[in-house]
């Protein structure tokens, strides 16, 4: 698994890995990556081959695991599906216009929800 350092020096190879992880947890092509992130599909093929700007590291930060924190859970393909759906979860939007909207508060959901589930999936204590 990568390990995203979120500093304005981050690498353009580290940074391209987190946007591919990114682009297939979700299924996204590359205008859904540009609507996603709220840029035109130039800039994402800049961020890909050049940097990240220090501006967008955290918004690619919290993007990113709330994928990898999904997939872990999910089986493959699955959570592009349900990406596409709206959830009571995220006030009645899709995942990807939540993340797109406000990727800090989705993440803090996204967190909760997988929480629970690892809560519930434990085995009682005596």
């Amino acid at each position: 698994m990568t390990t995203f350092h979120k500093t304005p020096a981050s690498r353009t190879d580290e940074c391209a890995e987190l946007l591919t992880q990114i682009a297939n947890g979700l299924a996204l092509d590359d205008n859904e990556m540009a609507d996603l992130f709220g840029v035109d599909g130039e800039e994402i093929q800049r961020w890909m081959t050049q940097r990240v700007p220090p501006t967008r590291l955290s918004q690619l930060a919290d993007v990113w695991m709330v994928v990898v924190d999904l997939t872990s859970r999910l089986d493959a393909g699955e959570l592009a599906g349900l990406a596409r759906k709206p959830a009571l979860a995220f006030s009645n939007q899709t995942l990807l216009e939540a993340l797109a909207h406000d990727p800090s508060w989705t993440r803090n959901k996204v967190e909760r929800f997988v929480e629970q589930l690892d809560r519930e999936s434990r085995p009682a204590e005596f």
